[in-house]
């Protein structure tokens, strides 16, 4: 085992990244290493440096608040971190723009709903938190191919 003494923050994030065990060593007077405290238990991912662990507050959120009028400032508050910056950072780890993405999560509850309910069409867009029954048609159809109550009665397959 080699020993190198990781002095900086950044030094000890090259490290991490580059998938090197790190441990913290208690030093003596003349700065020598001397008994093992610990073992550093994490590392960085790829997935946060990408600005998924830095936005999973938000995503994680979004999953069990897509039914409300989404903030964009409510979001980067829970992130720490600037309205303009998450929207960039948002757009760029999932592929989409913030309205995009909520109303993916409503079309995809939609789907559930009209597979496993006899609600009406309205009732399910409004419970998933389009305010627009209009708009929700407009959104289903164009995703899907086909309106809410065609994919209700054929089952016509989600994965688009």
């Amino acid at each position: 085992m080699d020993l190198i003494r990781l002095s900086t923050p950044q030094k000890v994030l090259d490290a991490l990244k580059q998938g090197e065990k790190i441990a913290v060593f208690s030093l003596d007077e003349q700065n020598l290493p001397q008994s093992k405290l610990s073992d550093v238990i994490f590392g960085v991912s790829p997935k946060s440096e990408s600005g998924a662990g830095l936005l999973e507050p938000a995503i994680r959120y979004l999953r069990h608040n897509y039914v409300k009028d989404v903030k964009l400032n409510r979001l980067a508050e829970l992130c720490e971190i600037s309205p303009c910056y998450f929207s960039r950072l948002f757009s760029r780890y999932t592929g989409t723009n913030l309205a995009d993405y909520v109303n993916n999560l409503r079309l995809r509850q939609a789907c559930r709903q009209l597979r496993s309910s006899e609600k009406s069409v309205v009732s399910i867009a409004c419970e998933v938190g389009f305010v627009d029954c209009g708009y929700f048609y407009k959104l289903f159809r164009k995703k899907y191919g086909c309106t809410p109550l065609e994919y209700r009665k054929g089952g016509i397959d989600t994965a688009k």
